[in-house]
């Protein structure tokens, strides 16, 4: 299947068209507050970067959060005006196991972990996980925690996966925490191939994204 994959909900911009999980054409760059004006020009380069045209894309794949409320924004609008043209399904990726889903790939495979992207105000959003059938599943909630009570607990899971976006990983390094950290950018080629192993996609209309200001994140797990 051609799938165009986006990666909105963090500081990068990131379009990818793939084939099954075959990438044909990638934009990846880190652009704060500036998808809205990347966004088009990216998929533009990346279908000519593959000779390919919209008219071949037959699912969309979206970071469906958490992440930048802006960013999420712009991707859920621009992917949904674009599924609705082509009559073509949007597969939401929970963007925290696309992290992982990535930070893994070439790896020792780990059966559980955590993966945790930074978020505004001092803490991360942070969400266990287990490998089944090659991909990331979510083991439990997804969380919003401070940085030392992350470090707390990634002291207290010894062979545990912890995978991290830049801006996490700043703040973890400078904490000195005594867990072995996976650190990567996020990238819409995972954001597909997540997509392509989970086999779901649903209706544009039905497409939401999960802010990371919505009323579960409002209250803050603090370090103990």
């Amino acid at each position: 299947m051609i799938r165009l994959a986006l990666e909105t909900a963090t500081p990068w911009v990131g379009v990818a068209l793939l084939d099954g999980e075959r990438v044909l054409a990638e934009f990846h760059e880190l652009r704060p507050m500036e998808q809205s004006t990347a966004l088009a020009a990216a998929v533009r380069a990346v279908l000519h970067g593959a000779h390919a045209g919209l008219e071949q894309v037959e699912e969309l794949a979206v970071s469906g959060g958490p992440g930048s409320f802006t960013g999420l924004r712009v991707g859920a609008a621009f992917a949904r005006a674009l599924a609705d043209a082509r009559g073509i399904p949007i597969a939401a990726v929970p963007t925290a196991l696309a992290l992982a889903l990535g930070g893994l790939a070439g790896r020792a495979a780990a059966s559980r972990g955590r993966a945790v992207l930074a978020a505004a105000g001092g803490v991360a959003f942070c969400q266990a996980f287990e490998v089944r059938g090659g991909a990331p599943r979510a083991a439990g909630e997804l969380e919003r925690l401070e940085y030392p009570e992350l470090a707390r607990r990634a002291a207290g899971a010894p062979g545990e996966a912890w995978v991290c976006d830049p801006g996490a990983a700043e703040r973890l390094a400078a904490g000195g925490p005594p867990a072995p950290w996976v650190w990567v950018e996020p990238r819409a080629a995972w954001v597909g191939a997540y997509a392509e192993r989970a086999g779901e996609a649903a209706p544009a209309r039905e497409f939401m994204p999960r802010y990371g200001h919505s009323p579960v994140f409002r209250k803050r797990a603090r370090a103990s």
